[in-house]
Order: structure tokens, then sequence, then C-alpha cells
């Protein structure tokens, strides 16, 4: 499990290192300033000051009430068909031991959002997966996802699934790059023109 919060980008010791000459050499930066001059250091080093962090969160929480409200919105208003949306998650679902939610943050801001349970025997699925819209494009996505990832290994879980739908292009290109493929309808899901599943194992490094 994630006793730490998982941070993104570089890591703030390296944001650090970029200040000390050994640092730099370690990191591979040696002759930094000389190439590029001090001032794009902090070019550099502005976006890991901005460095998104992933944090365990209870789901009843009210940072993680409002994501979830936001995301519910969203939803809504890219499928408003009836019976388009199924909102449910319980606490107990996503509690120690059984599966995970997390919560994205730069700046001490929630930016966004990401939830485990477990789907079937040796598997987890995917829920509530969401970034705000100003912090997208900034790899919160993908940092939620990765440590979502890493709470179903520590659960020796061996495969993931997830229920997206096709007017999220951004959310597939997503789980697409993050080694996820389609697949059929799994647990209560039936299939539906607006459904789309995906499917990685966790097995194959």
């Amino acid at each position: 499990f994630l006793h730490e919060p998982w941070v993104g980008y570089f890591g703030r010791r390296d944001v650090l290192s970029l200040w000390s000459n050994a640092g730099r050499r370690e990191l591979g930066l040696e002759g930094f300033d000389d190439r590029f001059g001090p001032d794009c250091r902090f070019a550099f080093v502005a976006p890991v000051l901005d460095a998104v962090t992933v944090e365990r969160a209870d789901i009843r929480s009210p940072d993680a009430r409002a994501l979830i409200e936001a995301l519910n919105a969203e939803l809504l208003s890219r499928y408003p068909e009836p019976g388009a949306n199924h909102f449910e998650l319980d606490a107990d679902e996503v509690g120690p031991g059984r599966g995970a939610f997390l919560i994205a943050s730069r700046a001490a801001e929630p930016v966004g959002c990401g939830a485990l349970r477990r789907a079937a025997p040796g598997a987890g699925e995917i829920k509530r997966m969401y970034v705000s819209p100003a912090a997208r494009g900034a790899g919160v996505g993908h940092a939620v996802l990765a440590a979502l990832e890493a709470e179903a290994r520590a659960l020796g879980l061996e495969r993931l699934v997830l229920e997206t739908g096709v007017r999220q292009p951004e959310a597939i290109a997503l789980y697409e790059r993050a080694g996820f493929s389609r697949i059929g309808p799994f647990g209560d899901y039936e299939a539906h023109a607006l459904n789309v599943f995906m499917g990685k194992d966790l097995r194959a490094r």
C-alpha cells in the first residue's frame, strides 16, 4: 500500500538536488548553468515544484465528495440518456485491504481522484477516475492511474478492468497509453453502444 504520498514527475529530492553541484551531477545535469544560464534552472524546476501528489483518502471526506460531484455532473452532461449513468460505490469497497480511493493534489489543491475495488477473484476494477478541467494535460490522470495500479499489485491482484464511454476519448487514450486494451463486458455490465470496456494484465511486465 502507499504509506507515503506518491509523487509524480521528478520528486522532491530531485528538486532540491538541482540546487547543488553534486545533485546536478547525480541527475546528469552537470554544466546546466554553463549551457543554459542560471535562470533556466527556474524554468526546469517550475514544473517539478508543481508535481502531482496522490494519497489515500476517505471517500466520504469533503474533498472526495466535491470531486465525485464534479465527475457526476460531467458524466451527466456527456451522457444525458436515461439509465446511462450509475454512480454507486460504497465506502467499504474501497477500504483498507479491499480497495482504495485516492485523491491527486497540486500545490495542496485537490485536482483529481480515482478508486479501486475488487471486481472478481484476482481482478480489480478502476472506478471514479476524474481530473478537474483546469488540471487536465498536466499528468494528473496518469499519476492517479499509476498509483491505483500500485495499490492493485499490493493487494495481489493479477488483472485490472474498467468501464468508460465512447464520449470520453481522452480517458480512452489515457488507458491505452497505460497498457489497457479493449475487452468484453464484465461483472454486471451489459454491452451497450455507449460503453467501452478495457483491461490490463498485471502479470505482464
